[in-house]
């Protein structure tokens, strides 16, 4: 017969990852400078909700643009007066309607799922 763990520590096991990643996360942006200014610099874009200011903010990253545009949509979920439309709008104008709809509808979907999880735990 194999093992199987109970539930209560599933439940302690994935607390624990959570844990550890929130943590991480935070010692990231407390001493790594570039790190804690680069989410000032998207809060304040997100926060002003500026179209073009975070299109271009995005086109700065490169190749890496959609990562960091599905980043900051989770970060919108959690910070929530933060607006997502911007981030939807942006998306549109940089990756095209139908790519920019499926990546800003796969982000949120990615934040909902983090939420509730959150909420649930």
């Amino acid at each position: 017969m194999a093992f199987q763990p109970s539930l209560s520590f599933q439940k302690k096991s994935k607390r624990f990852y959570f844990s550890v990643l929130s943590l991480l996360a935070i010692g990231l942006y407390i001493f790594i400078p570039s790190v804690s200014q680069s989410i000032h610099h998207s809060l304040s874009i997100l926060s002003k909700g500026e179209v073009q200011a975070l299109r271009t903010y995005l086109l700065s990253f490169g190749p890496w643009a959609p990562l960091i545009s599905g980043l900051l949509m989770l970060l919108q979920a959690i910070i929530a007066p933060l607006p997502a439309f911007v981030i939807t709008i942006a998306n549109g104008m940089l990756f095209g309607c139908w790519w920019g709809g499926l990546l800003s509808w796969i982000s949120a979907m990615a934040a909902a799922l983090m939420c509730f999880y959150i909420a649930t735990n």
